[in-house]
């Protein structure tokens, strides 16, 4: 987005001519372009702020950082060297309108949070910053993950049939080539829509057991790979690694 600047000092946000035909929910469009008139009514914290907002809500939706820009780009279809303007250190820039509009519809938020209308906290500023310090605390941690070999795709535990070694909200790393039952070990699933995390346990007799280090919950044996297609279960794939959150009173 370009800008000019009027007498009273006041940035005002230029509206780029479309070139790259209009979005198929123009009432997104629509809405963001009343939220950025209604900012030049008042002092909003456009620069750096809607860095600092986006960049918290990428945080929120747990992408990781080095994959920001890519992230952006497959959401507004900018090329990643206009994304990376945009979060820039020193000197961002703005998206352009209809980039604004499918970053809102993307990240499912809307225009007023990203320009800085809506202020959740008082400490808006030091909340995203901590956000951000977060986001960077997890990146070096999952560096130091990956050295060991293949990081794989995170996942949300999203129960506490593990516990206590995985409890519910704890960051999984799941090893997608792993698509068969190898060996035993925990691995991730899918039936029906939802996610599980289990314990693999093969048996003598080549029978497989489901289990739960939760022993509150039951346990389940497959006899073989029709039960599997009965029950349409997906391996997603074998547990790498774990990030656990503990929290003190």
């Amino acid at each position: 987005m370009t800008a000019k600047t009027t007498s009273s000092s006041r940035v005002v946000p230029r509206l780029p001519v479309d070139r790259r035909g209009r979005l198929e929910d123009s009432r997104a469009v629509s809405r963001a372009g009343r939220s950025f008139a209604a900012s030049l009514d008042g002092d909003l914290d456009l620069i750096p702020g809607v860095r600092d907002r986006l960049q918290a809500r990428l945080v929120a939706m747990g992408i990781p950082a080095d994959k920001t820009v890519s992230h952006v780009a497959g959401i507004t279809q900018r090329a990643a060297q206009s994304v990376r303007r945009w979060f820039d250190a020193s000197e961002p820039g703005l998206p352009d309108l209809e980039s604004f509009a499918r970053l809102c519809a993307g990240l499912g938020c809307s225009a007023d949070e990203i320009i800085g209308a809506l202020r959740p906290h008082a400490d808006d500023e030091a909340h995203c910053a901590q956000l951000i310090e977060v986001a960077n605390c997890i990146q070096a941690i999952t560096d130091s993950l990956a050295q060991h070999g293949q990081l794989g795709i995170p996942m949300q535990v999203p129960g506490d049939e593990m516990a206590p070694h995985l409890k519910a909200g704890d960051l999984v790393f799941v090893d997608s080539a792993v698509t068969q039952l190898a060996g035993n070990g925990i691995y991730a699933f899918n039936c029906n829509g939802s996610l599980y995390i289990r314990r693999v346990e093969r048996r003598m007799d080549r029978s497989i057991v489901l289990k739960c280090d939760n022993k509150a919950y039951q346990d389940y044996e497959w006899t073989g790979i029709t039960a599997t297609a009965r029950r349409r279960v997906k391996i997603l794939g074998k547990v790498r690694s774990a990030i656990s959150v503990k929290v003190f009173s």
